[in-house]
């Protein structure tokens, strides 16, 4: 990705995140392979912003980092904020830790809080949380200690590490090994009850909140496609009447520059609603966060537009129609993704793939028409 568009993505979070007192100032590197040797001391706030981000040395201020294979292995005086895919952080750290990504291993830190979003997240045994920790996963392993309280999100969540308040659960599966130990209430949500090996382990009360698995039919996953598609389509044509430029634009982007859309998708699904709570928390920038994450909504709900136009022409190109229009390209490509979302195994794929794609080629389409605006 151009570094100007990661550039127009990060800016907000550059705004608010920046606001140490005047004794430091920032230092911003921005390069393909980013490396902060053992030994280097950088006595100012660091903002790093690569493909590989790697930091073994020392800073006296804040961290922001965010690529895509990033690695922190150092002392970080004040807070660390991370944006990425495969992230890696041990090492020590003086303040609160916000992650967000794919894969994350967090292991000997000992920051005071710790908020981390992603998919697979391992908080490893040599961590210890001084206060809070809170987790939205899909697979959760805790095995460190929080000394405070646990709110953990996601849908296959083991706990082998110790709680020393309470903990709060909400999962499809909880497993809770001997070596855990909550010193507080354990309360949890899910559609069956948790593996507790000791129920000892357990000091405080025991609250189980039964959540029903939802049973659905094909009849009934059909009908919530149609629901879902017949607006889609209706804001569809509306686009392509009155913004067929816009249509071909990121028709041409999703063709032509498939890896850069999806890159560009997955730093914008990652980056903007990650902004919008670092705004909130702020106070300073809550209209403006609120405003955001509906715009942000609004580019996820209609990005499959922009993959429907782009399928549906060669959906009719290879069955050898030679007339097409923007709008029997939006109908038959709909269609089709929703019939993909209803195959299993398949439909995981289709939505890892169609939703960074029609999303960062809305992103880039976007960002390419203000810069042109802005050299008119």
């Amino acid at each position: 990705m151009k570094a100007s568009l990661l550039s127009a993505l990060v800016l907000s979070i550059l705004i608010i995140s920046i606001s140490a007192p005047a004794a430091y100032a920032t230092e911003i590197i921005s390069e393909k392979d980013v490396i902060i040797a053992q030994g280097e001391v950088i006595d100012d706030d660091l903002i790093i912003m690569g493909e590989t981000v790697k930091i073994f040395g020392k800073v006296k201020g804040d961290v922001i980092a965010i690529g895509i294979d990033i690695t922190i292995d150092g002392d970080i005086d004040g807070d660390i904020k991370v944006l990425g895919e495969e992230i890696t952080i041990k090492g020590n750290i003086g303040d609160d830790l916000s992650v967000a990504g794919s894969d994350i291993e967090i292991d000997g830190l000992n920051p005071d809080n710790a908020m981390v979003f992603g998919s697979d997240i391992k908080i490893g045994k040599n961590t210890n949380i001084k206060r809070d920790l809170l987790i939205i996963g899909t697979t959760i392993n805790v095995e460190g200690m929080i000394n405070k309280d646990a709110r953990l999100y996601g849908n296959d969540i083991t706990l082998s590490g110790d709680i020393g308040g309470n903990a709060t659960v909400k999962s499809e599966s909880l497993t809770i090994l001997p070596s855990s130990t909550i010193e507080g209430d354990l309360n949890y949500t899910g559609p069956e009850e948790a593996d507790i090996k000791d129920m000892n382990s357990i000091k405080g009360d025991i609250t189980y909140n039964q959540k029903a698995k939802p049973q659905k039919s094909y009849l009934d996953s059909i009908k919530i496609s149609i629901d879902f598609m017949l607006p889609l389509l209706l804001i569809g044509f509306l686009i392509i009447y009155f913004m067929p430029g816009f249509i071909e634009r990121t028709d041409k982007i999703i063709r032509t520059r498939t890896l850069i859309s999806i890159i560009s998708g997955i730093t914008g699904l990652i980056i903007i609603p990650l902004v919008s709570i670092l705004m909130i928390i702020t106070i300073i920038g809550t209209p403006i966060s609120l405003m955001m994450l509906a715009l942000y909504i609004m580019g996820l709900y209609i990005s499959k537009i922009f993959i429907g136009v782009t399928l549906g022409q060669y959906i009719l190109k290879i069955s050898g129609r030679k007339k097409q229009t923007k709008y029997l390209c939006l109908i038959v490509g709909l269609v089709a993704l929703e019939l993909l979302f209803m195959i299993p195994f398949i439909s995981d794929l289709t939505k890892l793939i169609a939703l960074p794609l029609g999303f960062g080629a809305l992103i880039i389409a976007r960002y390419e028409i203000l810069i042109k605006n802005k050299k008119k």
